[in-house]
């Protein structure tokens, strides 16, 4: 190894150290603010089934299950920020796990935007509009509506499906201890096909909806595991 790469590698070490341990935390406080989300929306819909499938709907109603949800949504984030830079002496090709987190993350954001003008800014007004301006507007609001739930669907298929089961397989391909853990990541990331509930027709929907629970535990478990793994693993 060249002098000026060792030296590299020495002025990177406390970088990578911290959002590492950066990572860890957030994983852990993330797995408390997701499954408090989940609670108080199961019972505000009096229901475990659907639970969570309307967070961002939540988020502007004010309920606090949408402020929770979208704190353990940005929490994860970070922590994949922490997976990422464990994981990327490693395997390079990590990166991939982390752009499939982001660019969901991103989905999210734009579908969200979407959603909050739809409901907040068109919503209001058309009742008032004149009659050749409803037509238009009705079909922008529905639309926007329509191109949130895409982006919403998405978003969440790249961060919590992709991403997460990208992450647990660069887990198990790395020479850390405890990258079993990576298994878990894989599981969370294929069960993930339980948020099509909402698509799908009876009884599929009521089958998607038990692997939707399903894979909120593996996943909430997985996290908080990987949490500990990155505040203790040798870096």
């Amino acid at each position: 190894m060249s002098t000026w790469s060792a030296t590299q590698n020495t002025q990177e070490a406390p970088v990578r150290s911290g959002w590492i341990r950066l990572g860890g935390v957030s994983a852990l406080v993330g797995v408390l603010l997701t499954a408090a989300a989940f609670l108080l929306n199961s019972r505000a819909a009096a229901t475990g089934l659907h639970a969570g499938a309307d967070f961002y709907s939540a988020l502007l109603g004010g309920s606090p299950a949408g402020y929770l949800a979208v704190a353990g949504t940005a929490l994860f984030l970070l922590a994949a920020l922490g997976l990422y830079f464990m994981l990327r002496p490693r395997d390079p090709l990590v990166w991939l796990a982390l752009t499939a987190v982001l660019l969901g993350a991103a989905f999210q954001l734009v579908g969200f935007l979407a959603l909050r003008y739809a409901v907040q800014q068109l919503d209001p007004i058309l009742p008032q509009a004149v009659e050749n301006m409803r037509a238009y507007l009705f079909t922008l609001e529905s639309t926007l509506l329509t191109t949130a739930d895409v982006l919403l669907f998405l978003g969440s298929a790249f961060t919590f499906g992709f991403g997460v089961g990208l992450f647990g397989y660069f887990q198990l391909r790395s020479d850390l201890p405890a990258a079993w853990l990576g298994w878990l990541g894989l599981l969370a990331g294929l069960l993930h096909v339980g948020w099509l509930d909402v698509l799908a027709p009876e009884p599929v929907a009521t089958i998607l909806g038990w692997i939707k629970l399903l894979d909120l535990a593996v996943y909430l478990v997985w996290l908080a595991l990987t949490g500990f793994w990155l505040l203790r693993a040798r870096r």
